[in-house]
């Protein structure tokens, strides 16, 4: 696995983590369903305070299905995914992936990559 792919395999199924562009994350989940709705948290693993973070709480959930895209990420951060619920005492996880990194919008500074060779 690399930085910009994750894949879980367990009981309670396979969760799988891609990082699509620098601001989207796919993620497809097969599992059984269990009592109680499953949801997607993805956590931001950047370090930063949570009001700096992801949607100002350092996670989001997300309702479960078995293929979701996550739009509106950070780029160069750190994201982890897990399958879960909540119960009474707050979310209680399955099974987790990650971490993915998302990598960096370049900048208007950044140089200009050459046009490709062709002969003539």
């Amino acid at each position: 696995m690399s930085a910009t792919t994750a894949v879980k395999e367990a009981k309670e199924g396979r969760l799988g983590v891609m990082v699509r562009t620098p601001t989207e994350l796919f993620v497809y989940w097969q599992g059984a369903r269990q009592a109680g709705d499953i949801t997607l948290r993805v956590s931001d693993l950047s370090g930063r305070p949570a009001a700096q973070s992801l949607d100002g709480r350092g996670y989001r959930d997300i309702e479960a299905a078995s293929t979701v895209y996550v739009p509106n990420l950070l780029p160069g951060h750190l994201y982890y995914v897990e399958v879960g619920r909540h119960g009474p005492e707050g979310f209680y996880p399955l099974m987790g992936a990650g971490p993915v990194q998302t990598p960096w919008k370049p900048g208007n500074d950044a140089p200009e990559f050459p046009a490709p060779y062709h002969r003539s």
